[in-house]
């Protein structure tokens, strides 16, 4: 009888803990907070928040820049509109950085507001 109480307690044990499993992998991604202009982000990333480097970027005007743009290595950004754009509304307090928008344009971003002879800092 004892043999078969121990072997029920394991069998018990292991459904169980393959029960419990599923739930203890359950991890809510951490934001992590960009405040500053010239922080380095990595393509896969997520969950950023960019309101700081927003807000020290724009100033006194919070609704300036809405996106971020990138230009080529030839492209003069104070006359030309960049190469490749990204709209921040809505993204910037959990942001991903997706492979599908950023391989190809790596290096400066900077915040733009759709104007090409105002881009601001660089966000990289």
């Amino acid at each position: 009888m004892t043999k078969r109480l121990t072997i029920a307690l394991v069998a018990l044990a292991v459904v169980l803990l393959f029960a419990a499993l599923p739930v203890s992998a359950r991890v809510t991604p951490a934001v992590q907070n960009i405040t500053n202009a010239g922080a380095t982000v990595f393509i896969g990333e997520q969950g950023l928040n960019l309101t700081g480097a927003e807000n020290e970027l724009n100033g006194a005007n919070p609704a300036g820049f809405t996106q971020i743009g990138w230009w080529a290595s030839a492209a003069v950004i104070t006359t030309t509109p960049p190469t490749k754009a990204i709209s921040l509304t809505g993204r910037d307090t959990n942001f991903l950085v997706t492979p599908s928008d950023f391989v190809g344009y790596t290096g400066n971003w900077y915040l733009y507001d759709g104007n090409p002879a105002d881009p601001d800092k660089s966000v990289n």
